[in-house]
């Protein structure tokens, strides 16, 4: 345990320590550790997935009932694609591995490399620890490139796969604000997202040293591990996307968050408080800048054309799915809105303290039973997978 008592003493860790000590019992946490507009599926499938995975997941997510849910999905692969909501999502499945003692998949670089498994090669079994005990992952959650061989190798049998997409065009913007692509090195000057896209080699092979070849052309295709270096081929491409399609159990959308971490909550028959933070889907919002800018899209477009064919069909996919639901679902999602909304609005002090608030209870309703959270339990809302991972690595290091 020294490794908290160092943690005690270090200012950043205070609050996460508070959720650590709130019930998460370290004790008998297990880690492995790695060596040096989107799609869901349609109720049919997911009829069909539950069954495959023989983990008592809802019976029926058109008419979800709590009651049905026999038992919780443990074994979880989620592909974290950049600039897709993904650390939102990765965060969700990180506190619940943590809080219910499953083993998480980490980097074996450590701190080196907190954020990647391998990536960006595709992933490889070698880029994973291999625990002396022979315990298998249940959960990866960090940055990988998907390699469907090497998921089924790391993973035990039954393990669903989850993954997110985005509008390929402001994928690209915020990793362009995110990276500072525009920040050209050597250089005094930089250059706006439009100017960059007007001649996207130019600009782009400056950063290859830095970056790799990374954040740049089809990074949707690229991150869902399209194998062929050929991206003309139209019918090809779209394959790919029915290939992708069937082999998760559900893909996920960033421009309805909302409704796809109900569908994952649905899925892998969580209990309603497993679903809430305080940092939902915070980024800007791209698509006011897009109004009336269709030349960026063109010039977008024209350059990494492949990633809007496999966007394009997974979200029809998406889209299909969520008209398949019911007023429960609709509702549900409402819900999951107005709680994250007030539990925000609970979490931030000043906000509290001016309201005189003592406790945030979300009643009972056809989703949860009674919530009732406190302003010690705010730390384990705010808290991010890279928290959670840092301290993990650190445990695991001074431990082994």
């Amino acid at each position: 345990m020294a490794v908290l008592k160092r943690l005690k003493s270090t200012s950043k860790y205070l609050g996460f320590l508070g959720c650590v000590l709130f019930g998460l019992r370290m004790s008998r946490i297990h880690l492995s550790v790695a060596p040096s507009a989107g799609q869901q599926i349609t109720m049919g499938q997911l009829s069909r997935q539950r069954s495959r995975a023989a983990q008592s997941t809802p019976r029926d997510t058109n008419h979800y009932d709590i009651e049905n849910c026999r038992g919780r999905v443990k074994n979880i692969y989620f592909l974290k694609t950049h600039k897709c909501a993904s650390t939102t999502v990765a965060t969700l499945l990180t506190r619940y591995a943590v809080q219910h003692s499953l083993t998480l998949a980490l980097p074996s670089a450590g701190l080196k490399d907190k954020y990647h498994i391998g990536w960006p090669a595709p992933l490889n079994p070698r880029h994973v620890f291999k625990y002396k005990d022979g315990r298998k992952i249940n959960i990866i959650a960090l940055h990988t490139t998907y390699n469907r061989s090497a998921v089924n190798e790391i993973m035990p049998r039954h393990t669903l796969k989850i993954g997110i997409i985005r509008d390929p065009l402001t994928q690209f913007w915020s990793a362009f604000d995110f990276f500072h692509l525009g920040n050209l090195p050597n250089s005094k000057a930089n250059v706006t997202i439009l100017t960059y896209l007007q001649d996207p080699m130019k600009y782009a092979r400056p950063l290859l040293r830095f970056h790799g070849n990374r954040y740049f052309k089809n990074f949707l295709l690229t991150e869902f591990g399209y194998p062929d270096h050929d991206v003309t081929d139209i019918e090809t491409i779209r394959r790919f996307a029915s290939d992708i399609f069937k082999q998760f159990d559900l893909i996920m959308t960033y421009e309805n968050l909302y409704e796809s971490v109900v569908l994952m909550r649905r899925l892998l028959c969580w209990d309603f408080k497993s679903i809430l933070m305080t940092h939902f889907h915070k980024n800007k919002n791209f698509q006011q800048h897009l109004a009336g800018n269709e030349k960026l899209r063109e010039l977008h477009k024209s350059w990494s054309s492949a990633d809007y064919i496999f966007y394009e069909y997974l979200q029809s996919k998406f889209l299909d799915s969520i008209k398949e639901q019911d007023d429960d679902f609709v509702d549900e999602v409402e819900h999951l809105k107005n709680v994250v909304k007030n539990l925000e609005l609970f979490c931030h002090k000043e906000e509290r303290q001016k309201l005189g608030l003592k406790k945030y209870i979300v009643p009972k309703s056809k989703w949860n039973k009674k919530i009732v959270i406190r302003p010690a339990d705010c730390h384990l809302y705010h808290i991010k997978i890279y928290d959670y991972h840092n301290m993990l690595i650190e445990t695991y290091v001074e431990k082994y």
